[in-house]
Order: C-alpha cells, then structure tokens, then sequence
C-alpha cells in the first residue's frame, strides 16, 4: 500500500510541529477549542470569532439577512425597486413580474405589445390622422 503524505505534514513530523491545516474549525492556545461558526464561516485562530459569509450575520454567522440588506455582516442596503427581492450574497434584484432592469425600475412589457396597442387603437379610428406613442400614423 503507498500512502501519499503531503510535504508539510512530512517536514512538520520531522521539526516536531504541528501543520496549520490540521487545526481547521479550532482556536485558542493549542488550538483546543473548536470553533462555532455556520454558513462556511471562518473562525479566528486565537479568539474563535467568526468572519462571516456575504449573506450571514450574527456571532455564528447563523442569521440570514434581513430583507433589503445583503452582503458581510449585512451592512449593505439594497437597491432594488417595485417590490423586487435582493440576494442577500450579491444585492442583486430579483425582479417582480412586470418589471426588469438592474435595480427593477423599469416596465417590461410583452413582445408585440406595441404592435397590439396600434392595431386596436386603428380598429377604434377608422380615419384620420392617429398619435400613437409620439408618431402620427395616416389611417385611410
């Protein structure tokens, strides 16, 4: 059976230390106590606080953020418009139907919905001249 051992735990044995990756999730003198973070979050090595993830807050990191707030430690306020939701890791908006844009700020409309809103517009007006969103349309 061969047995690959990474460099830095060989040369730790050989010097009588201890490698830093066998102490991942614990701090303090020693590294003795274990760490208590969530959400992936890291942990001080001398005090065993806890650096939390974009969209986490807390002691633990164990609280999501609040809606309209995003980012570390949820410090960050969101942008978004018309009653859109925003990723508590990114602030990004997940609009609401209806709406697009970065922020959610502008309509959004169907295809052809120009085209639907002339045609029944000419079908109430026979003749004449017709404004429809700013042109002058000739209806014969």
């Amino acid at each position: 059976m061969n047995l690959k051992i990474p460099h830095t735990l060989t040369i730790a044995v050989l010097v009588g230390l201890e490698p830093n990756y066998l102490h991942i999730g614990r701090f303090g003198k020693g590294c003795m106590a274990q760490c208590q973070c969530d959400n992936g979050a890291t942990c001080d090595h001398v005090d065993g606080s806890c650096r939390c993830k974009s969209g986490y807050t807390g002691a633990r990191c164990d609280q999501m953020c609040a809606p309209g707030l995003w980012g570390v430690d949820c410090i960050q306020r969101c942008r978004c418009k018309n009653s859109a939701e925003c990723s508590p890791n990114t602030g990004e908006c997940i609009c609401a139907a209806g709406w697009r844009g970065e922020f959610c700020n502008q309509r959004k409309y169907r295809e052809n919905a120009t085209q639907v809103i002339v045609i029944l517009h000419i079908r109430e007006q026979t003749t004449g001249d017709v404004n429809i969103m700013g042109k002058q349309l000739q209806v014969t």
